[in-house]
């Protein structure tokens, strides 16, 4: 996922790198972290430095893949939306306390 300089696309700032194609991505409340999926693992990045601070794999059921990740209005529940391609009548929603992890402070 590119940060691309909001007064010049053609320049980006950084990359956040996931291994694999991005599915779904979100800011933190804050704004301090990059929340991202490939689909199977969840990802958390410092925005500010770009660097990978944590890395969970979701763990789902045969044919399940993240679809989208997502935070609640106040910022303190994530919830991570599956799909099952093998059976579409079980997708799911799973949701959990934002864990704690914070990056770079932002500067304005």
């Amino acid at each position: 996922i590119h940060d691309l300089d909001p007064v010049d696309y053609h320049n980006p700032d950084g990359e956040w790198y996931l291994g694999s194609a991005p599915v779904s991505a979100i800011f933190s409340k804050g704004g301090d972290l990059l929340i991202a999926t490939d689909g199977s693992q969840l990802f958390f990045f410092d925005v500010v430095t770009h660097l990978l601070i944590e890395k969970y794999d979701i763990g789902g059921n045969a044919g399940e893949v993240v679809k989208k990740v997502r935070l609640s209005r106040d910022g303190d529940l994530l919830m991570i939306f599956m799909e099952n391609d093998l059976d579409s009548a079980n997708g799911k929603i799973y949701w959990m306390p934002m864990p704690d992890i914070s990056g770079t402070p932002l500067s304005l």
